[in-house]
């Protein structure tokens, strides 16, 4: 970087810097908010289906068929899957007084309960397209990971993704593999 180049970065970082440092602040107010809200979505779904399958008889297939309507009405929207709306429905019977659900979602326990669901997770550090797949995603991660571990230093070592094992005549695929060459070298000592 040549003196010219230090001096605009500088002068741009002296001009521009307290707005970053604004977006920085605002993030975790931001994040709790959109939980907050989201957590209040998946309850009120959660009380909308035990209703449904306790006074109309919803069952299986009829949840399948609403989470194939919100996909259609809803494109692009995830973390509505069958198998989701089942855990929101969960998640209202385990907290069914919402008295008690407000006051938890504005605890620490918030971030907790929001984790249950896919998307609530912040993943703008990896630069992924609007559409991306989940083939994205894992490289993206795959890359992130790789950075990470040459920060730890020589001893630690990722050794695959997907890595194939077999146990029992059973085929598995472990999502992903490490190595710590200080820990097996002092486990044999």
């Amino acid at each position: 970087m040549t003196v010219s180049q230090a001096s605009t970065t500088a002068s741009v970082e002296a001009a521009f810097g307290e707005v970053g440092s604004l977006i920085r602040a605002a993030r975790p107010r931001t994040d709790q908010l959109v939980n907050t809200g989201m957590i209040d979505l998946y309850w009120c779904l959660g009380q909308y289906l035990h209703h449904k399958i306790e006074a109309d008889g919803w069952a299986k297939g009829t949840v399948m068929q609403l989470a194939a309507y919100i996909a259609l009405r809803e494109p692009g929207k995830r973390g509505f899957s069958s198998q989701n709306l089942w855990r929101m429905r969960q998640f209202f019977e385990a907290y069914p007084a919402a008295a008690k659900l407000s006051p938890a979602v504005r605890e620490i326990h918030g971030g907790a309960a929001a984790g249950f669901f896919k998307d609530a997770y912040a993943l703008e550090f990896l630069s992924l397209p609007v559409d991306h797949t989940e083939a994205d995603l894992h490289s993206g991660l795959l890359v992130q990971l790789r950075a990470f571990l040459i920060e730890l230093g020589r001893d630690f070592c990722f050794v695959g993704s997907q890595f194939p094992v077999q146990v029992g005549g059973r085929d598995f695929a472990f999502a992903l593999l490490f190595f710590a060459r200080a820990l097996t070298s002092r486990s044999l000592e």
